[in-house]
């Protein structure tokens, strides 16, 4: 069977990442999956909840810049090493996460904006710790953690509208006819939708 043209496009880059999700939405609403409308809407319009996250956009990579005085030196912007910062707030530094819409997190990438978290608020607690006085402290992500986020919600979309048009047949015209298969296949299919959606190879709840 000829694939769908919807998604020849997505793999090819015809369309945004946005409109595809977009014409998912619309496809998959009779099958009253609504793991996977949450999930779509919430990469559309940003992620409310961190408790909702997937795995994919937890835990990013990133580094800590201070700028302040140490001992004698003024320093700008450099590297703030983990000795400084007190154990009961590394745990806090490590929830890293991406909670924009696909939209927002191509545009970062593609004007290779920095963007990060504001961390000076604990300048007070280095100071008492290691006696180093910092006047701002940024954590900064890595864009490359923002082009993977992209590069799984891409993945998953495809691999979605695969499961729904061997399912369904041709996409294209943006409709499906939950009538054609029975109740248990239906669930099963929603059942592998999810499990695209949240497992990404590690333990990940739905």
């Amino acid at each position: 069977m000829a694939k769908s043209q919807l998604i020849k496009d997505i793999a090819t880059n015809k369309i945004t990442l946005e409109e595809g999700l977009q014409r998912l939405l619309v496809i998959s609403y009779s099958l009253e999956n609504e793991s996977l409308q949450a999930w779509i809407a919430s990469e559309l319009n940003g992620y409310p909840d961190i408790k909702k996250l997937p795995g994919y956009r937890k835990k990013i990579s990133n580094k800590i810049f201070y700028t302040g005085i140490n001992g004698s030196y003024k320093v700008t912007n450099v590297p703030l090493p983990t000795n400084f910062i007190p154990e009961e707030l590394r745990d806090v530094l490590e929830e890293t996460c991406i909670l924009d819409g696909v939209k927002s997190i191509e545009e970062t990438i593609q004007t290779d904006s920095k963007v990060g978290r504001d961390l000076t608020d604990m300048a007070g607690f280095i100071y008492q710790k290691v006696g180093v006085t910092c006047v701002s402290i940024i954590q900064e992500y890595s864009i490359s953690s923002y082009q993977k986020v992209i590069s799984n919600v891409k993945n998953k979309l495809i691999l979605i509208l695969l499961d729904l048009e061997k399912a369904f047949g041709n996409l294209d015209n943006l409709d499906i006819d939950v009538e054609k298969i029975s109740f248990p296949e239906i669930t099963t299919l929603n059942s592998a939708i999810e499990n695209r959606i949240y497992f990404d190879g590690t333990s990940e709840e739905i």
